[in-house]
């Protein structure tokens, strides 16, 4: 399988226990034989491709759609929770060869273009929130996700059903 994480950030001055999750995850797809990469903004980092343990990381461009945002106002979003979008993430998740699924983790605006591209593409994608329940939008816990949820709101995994297309 071809697997393409994507959380909102990931580097390595910045670490905790999501990217230790992504990380061990992707790991360990590919020693069971699967392709795996982290695809993310450059949030933080200005390296666009690297390997970490393995696994290679893939960064593109990103923007705030603010007008007047200043250097250190997208430091502090970049660094907790920035609402970004990113056309590039967009046009790498519909141009990837041979990808089977998508593993989401965030929400917002990358959420809705992961999810955009896996309709698109009709690939299935999964999403986990991290950060537990209490980190967790009341309306996201109560799977208004578009999708079905799968222990909601206890271990904030979201599982997204792949609907057929009408036509």
């Amino acid at each position: 399988m071809n697997i393409i994480q994507v959380p909102r950030r990931f580097v390595s001055s910045e670490w905790g226990g999501t990217e230790t999750v992504i990380l061990e995850t992707s790991k360990r797809l590919i020693a069971r034989g699967h392709h795996s990469e982290i695809l993310c903004p450059t949030a933080l980092s200005e390296v666009a491709a690297e390997e970490i343990q393995t696994v290679p990381v893939r960064r593109v461009s990103y923007f705030y759609p603010y007008f007047g945002l200043s250097a250190s106002s997208r430091h502090m979003l970049d660094k907790k929770g920035g609402n970004l979008f990113s056309f590039e993430l967009m046009k790498r998740l519909q141009t990837s060869p041979g990808l089977d699924i998508i593993h989401l983790h965030t929400g917002k605006r990358l959420g809705g273009i992961v999810r955009y591209a896996a309709r698109q593409r009709r690939v299935p994608y999964v999403v986990t929130l991290h950060g537990g329940v209490y980190d967790v939008p009341s309306e996201e816990a109560a799977g208004s996700l578009g999708g079905s949820a799968s222990c909601a709101g206890r271990c904030g995994c979201y599982f997204m059903r792949r609907r057929p297309r009408a036509g």
